[in-house]
């Protein structure tokens, strides 16, 4: 609390939510891959059956949604990374949606009269 104050958060439960919910999304997530090592560590066998093939797949899966969820935690709970990304965004659509159209057609008309004026397309004088 101490630090989100220092910080100049106005919520002192922001932080904390967004530590517990990353933690328990973590663990969530870590679960499956621990259970397909154990699995694995103890089958002497095949190890392409149906029961470790899915397992280890569902554990990639979930090792997955742990490094994407962090974006949506970090979205949810802090409001100054919500203002964070609501900035860039409006940067990045003001440079490409505001930039003039002017500049993209003249150019393609500069095209236009080079491909006129180079070496293959002259036609000599009659």
């Amino acid at each position: 609390r101490k630090s989100a104050k220092r910080v100049g958060g106005n919520d002192p439960w922001q932080g904390a939510l967004t530590v517990a919910l990353t933690a328990i999304l973590f663990v969530i997530s870590v679960t499956p891959m621990s259970v397909y090592f154990i699995g694995k560590s103890f089958v002497k066998g095949d190890l392409t059956g149906p029961f470790l093939f899915h397992l280890r797949r569902i554990a990639y899966f979930f090792t997955l949604i742990n490094v994407m969820s962090n974006f949506f935690i970090y979205t949810l709970t802090i409001k100054s990374f919500r203002g964070f990304l609501h900035s860039k965004a409006l940067s990045i659509a003001r440079v490409f949606l505001l930039t003039p159209r002017n500049n993209m057609t003249a150019g393609s008309q500069n095209q236009r009269r080079v491909d006129k004026n180079s070496p293959g397309n002259h036609q000599t004088p009659v």
